[in-house]
């Protein structure tokens, strides 16, 4: 299954968040503490051929998914969850946010572009 990960902190006994990306359409969500599915939530930029073929690094993408109702809020209460779990110093929090098929991941995929979302 491909995925990216991005942490905010460097690795070792310092409580970090770890986000990881990943398409439904490659494999089962990835074992995390907070799994999101965000198919049904955020606009799918597969859904519009001048967006297909572009990825989560391209301004029109970054724009067409959030412009969804409410998606602005939402990514910032995640995070706000999220941070309180790393306050905690319990370790790294694990969180996965999984689309359809990946390929408009603010993760820069240039060698590892493939069909799909």
């Amino acid at each position: 299954m491909a995925t990216d990960s991005i942490s905010t902190r460097d690795h070792g006994s310092v409580p970090q968040l770890r986000v990881t990306s990943f398409g439904f359409g490659h494999a089962p969500a990835p074992a995390a503490d907070i799994v999101l599915d965000l198919r049904p939530w955020f606009r799918d930029p597969h859904v519009s051929s001048r967006l297909r073929e572009l990825t989560g690094r391209d301004p029109e993408v970054i724009a067409n998914v959030l412009s969804t109702p409410g998606v602005g809020g939402f990514i910032n209460q995640v995070f706000r969850a999220a941070g309180e779990l790393v306050q905690l110093g319990l370790g790294t929090v694990n969180l996965a946010a999984g689309c359809v098929g990946g390929r408009h991941r603010p993760i820069d995929r240039t060698n590892d572009r493939h069909a799909g979302t």
